[in-house]
């Protein structure tokens, strides 16, 4: 924006030669683009003001809007990587999941369901060390089952506590059968 002075003036103070050059200048910008004329300080102060809001509202707050938009850009950009950074976690979890399924798919091969000899189904290991899984705890771990007595054939498993007849009941040996309840005493 350019502003001239319309304040009166007497012509004497003037230099003619650089009257007319700025009479040129002032012709070159039309009156309702980039000229205005103010006649004292005072109008001059409102109109620069008035014009220096326009253009700070017009240009600078687009700036702002922009601002806006590229911390928006950035935030977006961000929000990007985190969904990617979470979509790789998420693949690694699905990863390890299915590793983890397929050792145990793997080692639950190694067992076969079996019917013992007390009448019991329950999963034998098919190689050494022999042992017995709760059939219970199968879904959600092998458990070996321990044995209660050797003599009783039977066998439970520590975490749900069930008891299996696994083997025949052995006879008691033949001196124990022998001696009278009051034998030990």
């Amino acid at each position: 924006m350019i502003y001239f002075s319309a304040r009166p003036i007497t012509l004497q103070q003037v230099d003619t030669k650089q009257y007319e050059s700025l009479r040129k200048f002032r012709g070159r910008f039309s009156k309702n683009a980039l000229r205005e004329d103010y006649k004292d300080v005072q109008q001059f102060r409102t109109l620069f003001t008035r014009q220096l809001a326009q253009t700070v509202n017009a240009n600078f707050t687009g700036l702002r809007a922009h601002d806006r938009a590229r911390d928006d850009g950035q935030g977006e950009l961000e929000r990007a990587r985190s969904r990617r950074r979470r979509e790789q976690e998420t693949e690694e979890a699905r990863y390890r999941r299915n590793q983890i399924r397929n050792e145990r798919d793997a080692e639950r091969a190694r067992y076969r369901k079996v019917n013992t000899v007390g009448g019991a189904t329950v999963w034998e290991f098919a190689s050494e060390p022999h042992h017995y899984a709760c059939p219970t705890c199968w879904d959600t771990s092998i458990m070996m089952l321990q044995p209660q007595s050797a003599m009783s054939g039977e066998f439970y498993c520590p975490r749900c506590k069930t008891s299996y007849p696994i083997g025949p009941m052995q006879p008691l040996p033949p001196e124990t059968a022998r001696r009278s309840p009051n034998a030990w005493g």
